[in-house]
């Protein structure tokens, strides 16, 4: 079965679909128990939702032992863009930037002074990059974040006072 162009994930499928992109290969019951780690969910609901997965197309099923065992069939990547952009449009209106401002302002996921950094860096070379237009320059990750960063030079043209990191290219934090 191959997979659909777009996906339309429910909040349950992302859960399930992070921990395979996580591991990769994972059984019902690996997923199970990793779900059960932070909800109360019970075996055959993770079975039936895994089950409705494969039909969808969004993950994929090796059947060929009696134990089954799942991957993902979609791209992480292209899942997180396709879904960021659904977001942005559907609920910031379009803009990227209150997308932005809103992530980097939340009380519950303050972003550490390393990603801070990191955005600051990415903004400046967005600024400041005339070259080969909507080709973004790559990211290094860190840890076991896999976080994408705005896309689009839109960003860098925020006034000062909306940007929680302080003036870019200043060095002033």
């Amino acid at each position: 079965m191959s997979a659909p162009r777009l996906i339309k994930p429910t909040e349950s499928e992302l859960e399930i679909l992070q921990i395979l992109w996580t591991k990769g290969l994972a059984t019902v019951r690996e997923v199970h128990e990793e779900l059960a780690q932070t909800k109360d969910v019970g075996y055959t609901t993770t079975l039936k939702l895994m089950q409705i997965m494969h039909e969808k197309g969004i993950v994929k099923r090796d059947d060929s032992m009696r134990t089954h065992v799942y991957q993902s069939a979609v791209n992480k990547e292209k899942t997180q863009k396709h879904l960021l952009s659904r977001m942005i449009d559907n609920l910031f209106g379009g803009s990227p930037t209150q997308l932005v401002i809103q992530a980097l302002g939340d009380e519950k996921h303050k972003a550490s002074p390393e990603e801070l950094e990191r955005s600051r860096h990415y903004l400046t070379v967005l600024k400041n990059k005339t070259d080969e237009p909507g080709q973004l320059p790559a990211i290094p990750r860190m840890g076991n974040h896999q976080q994408s960063m705005a896309t689009g030079p839109f960003v860098a043209d925020l006034p000062d006072c909306y940007l929680p990191f302080g003036k870019m290219g200043s060095g002033i934090p």
